[in-house]
């Protein structure tokens, strides 16, 4: 009886690790197809750049400069 107990607990720990992974691998599919999928068609169909992928040869720096300082200093404290 004790021999048919360890295995039944073993093979209850391998069925759990293979329902284990096949959920994740459902719900970490769904996440990126709907979050990262949708994200990409919407900036597409908005026209909206992420990224500046530009190579500029002849900049020495990607740095964009914001000039902070033109504006009022109060604009600046509630952003969000």
């Amino acid at each position: 009886m004790g021999q048919f107990l360890r295995g039944f607990k073993k093979g209850i720990n391998e069925f759990e690790l293979a329902i284990q992974s096949l959920v994740n691998i459902i719900l970490l599919s769904f996440v990126y197809f709907f979050g990262v999928g949708l994200s990409f068609f919407l900036s597409k169909i908005l026209g909206k750049t992420l990224i500046k992928k530009d190579i500029l040869f002849d900049e020495k720096s990607y740095w964009d400069d914001l000039n902070l300082k033109s504006g009022e200093k109060e604009k600046y404290y509630r952003q969000f």
